[in-house]
């Protein structure tokens, strides 16, 4: 897959990967700002401010006109927030290109920050906590993360803040937060899908993204984890549930970490999918959970590995034990030539499959790009996966699964961490 790399006259970052295959265009807008850059006092402004954009610019000056006139299209349009980056997207007809870059531009330049709106999504934003706190599934995670990391740690802290911050939270720290972070040199603009000529596009996106209205003075990301665990930890968060859900897992490697793809196949065996050793261990012959899977989520200077579930309360202790068994068989007794095979052909298929949506291939290229500064194509990826073997696999669940280094969080009626605690151990 083809990609071109450019830079507009103001500095700001494009990444564009054409495809003959659609009639569709994506645009996806990256800022290097997420939650890791924030402190105690201004923790979920990152994602404050993603809420914001969307509620009036200079050209679009209400939420009503600039989602009518997306909608009008047929566009599918949306961002999200993530502990280091922020990201906007609108995926539409080709030929509305230019509509899309004026609508994102003008959310990025000349949003309106109006006071009415800010009182508004703050209590939207506050419902939104509200949700999170009334589903253990959602906020388990959110505990593992604060427990791995450190509560008052760049990646330790929720992305979408506390409720004290969110009441507290004024405009003019909006409007510095914004203006320290949206700058040309943390910006990336990245197109997918049926594109203009080289020379067209770069003309369009000169016009609608090279513009005043961003700061030139950088800042520097000062935040940097230092990822140091002697024995293991539970965190609980009490709260009265017919079923309890637990995070179970290890620090593990950060995005450009050279096993990052092997560690991606040892989880697919372990507990990616209904045909794991977790799901048809834990759950189809023991019966102790409704949903269970791992996961790896990795960051530009850390990561964890860690398995979710939804248990019977009940048995807690032994789905905490089995599935701690399940880590040592893994570093033990290694993995079959079946599964290796197997895994690698599923997660090959599933970035195939994810890749054929020009939004998945954006994400794609952009995020690696905007974090650490370089590319990697679906075909590299690929070919390093195809290339995982027994011992990267080995040397993978070697250095990650070491006992003194579990993190343990469960959300549910319990109290007592030292009864956990002393299961934490294979």
């Amino acid at each position: 897959m083809k990609h071109i790399e450019d830079t507009l006259q103001n500095g700001i970052s494009v990444l564009s990967i054409p495809q003959e295959s659609t009639d569709a265009t994506t645009i996806l807008v990256l800022v290097k700002a997420g939650s890791r850059l924030e402190d105690a006092k201004n923790n979920g402004i990152s994602h404050f401010i993603e809420h914001l954009l969307f509620k009036g610019t200079k050209k679009y000056p209400n939420t009503t006109i600039l989602s009518r006139t997306l909608d009008a299209v047929g566009a599918d349009f949306n961002a999200y927030t993530s502990k280091d980056h922020t990201g906007y997207y609108i995926k539409l007809q080709s030929e509305k290109l230019e509509l899309a870059l004026s609508v994102l531009s003008d959310m990025v330049y000349h949003p309106l920050f109006d006071s009415e709106e800010i009182e508004r999504e703050r209590g939207v934003i506050l419902e939104e906590i509200n949700m999170y706190e009334d589903n253990p599934m959602m906020s388990a995670t959110d505990v593992f993360e604060g427990l791995l990391y450190g509560e008052k740690t760049a990646l330790g802290q929720d992305i979408i803040g506390t409720k004290d911050t969110i009441k507290n939270m004024s405009r003019d720290q909006i409007l510095e937060y914004k203006n320290e972070w949206y700058r040309p040199d943390t910006i990336e603009i990245v197109l997918s899908g049926k594109l203009p000529k080289e020379e067209e596009l770069t003309k369009l996106l000169n016009t609608h993204f090279v513009q005043k209205g961003l700061t030139e003075e950088r800042k520097e990301d000062t935040s940097r984890m230092d990822m140091q665990q002697t024995e293991p930890r539970v965190a609980i968060k009490k709260k009265e549930t017919e079923q309890v859900h637990l995070v179970l897992g290890l620090p593990a490697y950060h995005y450009t970490h050279e096993d990052r793809l092997p560690l991606a196949v040892a989880n697919k065996i372990l507990g990616g999918g209904m045909s794991s050793r977790l799901f048809i261990n834990i759950r189809e012959r023991q019966g102790l959970c409704y949903y269970i899977r791992s996961a790896f989520d990795p960051y530009t200077d850390a990561g964890g590995w860690y398995v979710r579930a939804g248990l019977d309360k009940n048995r807690i202790d032994e789905a905490i034990t089995r599935i701690l068994e399940e880590f040592k068989k893994l570093k033990d007794k290694g993995v079959t030539s079946e599964e290796l095979q197997e895994a690698k052909d599923g997660v090959r298929g599933s970035m195939i499959v994810q890749l054929e949506d020009s939004l998945a291939v954006a994400d794609f290229y952009g995020k690696r790009k905007l974090l650490t500064g370089e590319i990697i194509s679906p075909e590299e990826a690929l070919a390093k996966i195809d290339a995982v073997t027994h011992k990267d696999i080995e040397r993978v669940v070697t250095d990650l699964l070491v006992p003194e280094k579990l993190n343990l969080a469960v959300v549910g009626s319990f109290d007592d961490k030292e009864r956990f605690k002393k299961l934490l151990t294979f």
